[in-house]
């Protein structure tokens, strides 16, 4: 769960980066892949908590 974490934040920053002091277009391409990957891991961490284990 900390993956999402720091990827969120890493991702956030680097777009603000981008936006604010006009930073290569990696950061911003590289922040909203970090950030897409937050939502992943995410998902993944909490799709265990959702699906019932008897499959009901």
């Amino acid at each position: 769960m900390q993956i999402a974490f720091v990827l969120l934040n890493v991702g956030i920053w680097l777009v603000v980066a981008y936006s604010a002091f006009q930073a290569s277009r990696a950061f911003l391409l590289i922040g909203r892949g970090a950030e897409i990957g937050a939502a992943v891991c995410f998902a993944v961490h909490a799709w265990g908590r959702t699906i019932s284990r008897e499959g009901a």
